[in-house]
């Protein structure tokens, strides 16, 4: 099985004080990592491991990854002049606390409990959901015939999401024809992605949860995630 290790805060290892350990696929987890990093797409850093439990290997060929969990020692490494921002995980409804909707990118005006299933992976303690909502109203404003690229008068969008961003992680994740399901397949209810929304530059950049089903398909349909 993977395991996750929590360490006490004033006893990090390496610098670290939470690893996510993962035997499954990982080879891709590995390869996915290195494309999306190299590629200046934030995504969590894999390191392959040899990995013994009472000094027995409990994979076949005891291969594993170190998966850098998604947090504040995260954003720390990644985002180092733009530490204090809000990360969040995308959930659905049947997986998020009450009252979440699933974290499809849909507006709910005068609900801010709906926002709940975009789980807080930094400034947990904050019940202030007002960067996503701000977020899921600039989208639902957009229209056909917006010009994203209309350097004259710019569609206030640019001001809550990284557009070239969005687009850049979307393409790779059709390119490598990842299955693991949620947002980037269509699914209107969000799951399985992360983003980040900083302090110095609020707008919302995208990052993959989890990269352990790409290369699995051979022919793909490379617009999926316009059905969100």
């Amino acid at each position: 099985p993977p395991y996750r290790i929590n360490l006490a805060g004033d006893k990090s290892w390496e610098g670290v004080t939470q690893l996510n350990i993962n035997p499954v696929n990982w080879h891709n987890q590995l390869a996915g990592s290195a494309i999306f990093n190299q590629l200046g797409l934030p995504a969590s850093r894999a390191i392959t491991i040899d990995f013994h439990i009472n000094g027995q290997h409990l994979q076949a060929d005891g291969h594993y990854v170190y998966l850098q969990p998604l947090g504040s020692e995260f954003i720390a490494e990644t985002f180092t002049a733009d530490p204090g921002g809000n990360l969040y995980k995308g959930r659905r409804k049947n997986e998020s606390p009450q009252g979440g909707r699933g974290s499809g990118l849909v507006y709910y005006p005068n609900n801010p409990a709906a926002y709940y299933s975009y789980i807080k992976l930094s400034n947990s303690s904050s019940t202030d959901w007002s960067d996503v909502i701000a977020l899921t109203k600039a989208l639902s404003e957009l229209t056909d015939d917006t010009n994203f690229y209309d350097l004259e008068t710019p569609p206030a969008i640019h001001n809550n999401l990284n557009v070239d961003q969005w687009l850049r992680f979307f393409a790779l994740n059709a390119l490598l024809a990842n299955t693991e399901g949620g947002l980037v397949e269509g699914d209107r209810e969000g799951d399985d992605y992360a983003m980040y929304s900083g302090i110095k530059d609020p707008r919302f950049i995208m990052m993959p949860h989890d990269l352990d089903t790409i290369f699995s398909r051979s022919t793909w349909n490379l617009f999926r995630a316009t059905n969100v």
